[in-house]
């Protein structure tokens, strides 16, 4: 769940992102929340701009800044004090150089996970029965070098080689929010290893996709507060901000948390294995369908960090938690690599429990390191109906769909992800699924701020 704080005296100050070169301490609106609401982002760097300036004070022996030689204060103010604020000039794309605030943060820390890894994040046991069950999105981070690297070196593959230590520098970077200060969409880019203290990204940039809870069907609140429990529609806007008001009026505040049906989510993964169809009739594989790599986005989903891998080729990576078994032991991929991931997300969704003989295999992670990696040779999924009115017919179905996805043998899955598509769809129609899985909106606070139109409400998130 996500808390909503009590109201506070005064409403949140907004100002333009043109601020963000100048003023160390300003919240500025960048994008529109999942939920409906503005989205903001607090930028505070006093504290590093201050230490900044009273070492560089100490180091000419000044007392206040106003003292140091005018080259040096130009030099500090409009080069050093401006790397520390983020702002970078970019060529991004448009045949013209603009300046841009580069978070310090990355996306994922400074947004929160997606919506998709919010759904399925597995939750812990809690210690108490005062403690709330805490959240795990561990799945997501997953990332590492698969067994090819050790592969193409025992066979001498040099180009192959190059391409793992690639991978390796690939999945050490990390994307950040670029705002272009002249105003404009916000975009992401990727920061590496050896350019965090400056955060200066490097190309290709990408516009910042926005998620939508109304992509994913007849989504509700559940808004709690020291009264009755209130449910509101998400696409009822209006009604949730009303709602969300009365509970930052309750002396306590209250917690908002989202009900998301299930068939909506299968609907929209019938949408992205549809998308997957272009790059599978290319002859290449995504290779990285994980809850971080979609994006319930107005329209229809979006999925992206696809590997393009070859048909008939090894990855030089995988997302252990959600990879195929051809590809965490290194053996050449096809589509169904990708049907493999969509099953695994649909077991997930539905609850099922895949089944099987469970071994273990190592693999090489870089830098002469090494992880331990369960694989399971799954036979089926089992989906309970126990306690629940659904038909024998209901169970089977879903059994057989979700056995044949995820199964350990390759030739037992559909053929691509558009086959997955059209079976998903037929078994949404003929034996729908019912119940809700819960998301906390993890996105931001719960504000109030204040704009031309009166006062309102909207999603905070700190830099």
């Amino acid at each position: 769940m996500n808390r909503i704080h009590p109201a506070r005296s005064g409403a949140v100050p907004i100002v333009p992102t043109s601020e963000l070169a100048h003023a160390p301490h300003l919240v500025v609106r960048f994008a529109v929340a999942p939920d409906g609401l503005p989205w903001l982002l607090r930028v505070d760097r006093s504290h590093e701009l201050s230490k900044l300036f009273r070492a560089v004070c100490e180091v000419f022996g000044v007392a206040r800044r106003e003292e140091l030689p005018a080259r040096v204060l130009d030099a500090v103010e409009n080069h050093v004090a401006s790397g520390l604020m983020g702002v970078h000039t970019l060529d991004l794309g448009d045949d013209a150089e603009r300046e841009v605030y580069v978070s310090r943060q990355t996306i994922r820390a400074l947004l929160g996970p997606t919506l998709l890894s919010q759904l399925l994040a597995p939750t812990t046991p809690p210690p108490s029965r005062q403690s709330a069950p805490a959240l795990s999105f561990d799945d997501d981070d997953d990332m590492a070098v698969s067994t090819i690297a050790a592969i193409a070196a025992s066979q001498g593959d040099e180009a192959l080689v190059s391409a793992v230590e690639q991978a390796i520098v690939d999945r050490r970077s990390t994307r950040r929010l670029l705002l272009p200060l002249a105003g404009g969409r916000p975009l992401s880019g990727a920061v590496n290893d050896d350019a965090r203290v400056l955060r200066i990204p490097r190309a290709p940039y990408r516009p910042l996709l926005e998620e939508r809870l109304t992509a994913l069907g007849a989504v509700t609140a559940e808004i709690r507060t020291s009264g009755p429990l209130t449910r509101v529609p998400v696409a009822d806007l209006g009604g949730l901000r009303r709602a969300l008001v009365r509970a930052r009026q309750d002396p306590y505040g209250g917690a908002v948390e989202f009900k998301v049906p299930r068939a909506g989510i299968l609907a929209a993964l019938a949408d992205i294995a549809a998308s997957l169809a272009e790059l599978h009739r290319s002859e290449h594989v995504h290779a990285d369908l994980s809850p971080a790599n979609v994006l319930f986005t107005a329209g229809a989903p979006s999925i992206f960090d696809s590997l393009d891998v070859p048909c008939g080729t090894p990855s030089t990576t995988a997302t252990f938690a959600w990879a195929a078994p051809e590809q965490i032991i290194g053996h050449p991929l096809d589509p169904r690599a990708d049907v493999f991931a969509l099953g695994k997300l649909a077991t997930r969704i539905l609850g099922g429990v895949p089944f099987g003989e469970q071994t273990h295999y190592v693999v090489p992670t870089g830098g002469g390191s090494s992880r331990t990696v369960e694989l399971l040779k799954c036979e089926g999924v089992f989906v309970d109906i126990t306690g629940s009115d659904r038909p024998r017919a209901w169970q089977v179905a879903w059994q057989d769909l979700l056995g044949r996805c995820v199964a350990y043998e390759r030739q037992r899955r559909p053929a691509s992800a558009e086959a997955f598509a059209a079976e998903l769809r037929d078994l949404l129609e003929r034996h729908p699924p019912d119940g809700e899985l819960p998301l906390p909106g993890s996105f931001g606070e719960v504000v109030e701020i204040e704009g031309t139109e009166g006062r309102g409400l909207a999603r905070l998130c700190a830099d």
